[in-house]
């Protein structure tokens, strides 16, 4: 068994040109980049990683992120946007719910507050080991 952390980290959102929040043209990989930029620097003991954002559109991402969480012993998912597509919540439960770990779902303000609200009203009272926090 290895000493080092693994944490999985999982972003959620609408494609770049896609209609809806923040706003057309949102650069979610500049966001995500910065996002695990300051991650993996604020904690350099910690192996973080990451794989292919959800969307709507990517029902590959799924598979893509519980490949990664199987072998994580925790998971980080942030929600950077949203379009109100019921299709994004729903492969964004099965990633939260495929392996029952330590699990964050996060938010930037304003920046994915509807899909957060519709991911933590969906587990909410589920027995999930999952910590709610907006900042």
């Amino acid at each position: 068994m290895s000493n080092e952390n693994n944490v999985h980290v999982v972003f959620i959102g609408k494609s770049q040109f896609e209609a809806g929040w923040p706003y057309f043209g949102f650069d979610n990989e500049k966001k995500i980049n910065e996002t695990f930029n300051i991650l993996k620097e604020k904690y350099p003991t910690v192996n973080f990683t990451k794989s292919s954002m959800i969307t709507s559109q990517n029902e590959k991402a799924v598979k893509l992120n519980q490949d990664f969480i199987q072998n994580s012993d925790a998971c980080i998912f942030f929600t950077i946007g949203h379009l109100g597509d019921p299709k994004l919540i729903e492969y964004s439960l099965d990633v939260i719910r495929f392996k029952k770990i330590p699990m964050i779902l996060a938010n930037f303000i304003y920046m994915g507050d509807h899909s957060f609200l519709k991911i933590y009203t969906a587990t909410k009272n589920e027995n999930l080991p999952l910590i709610i926090t907006s900042s």
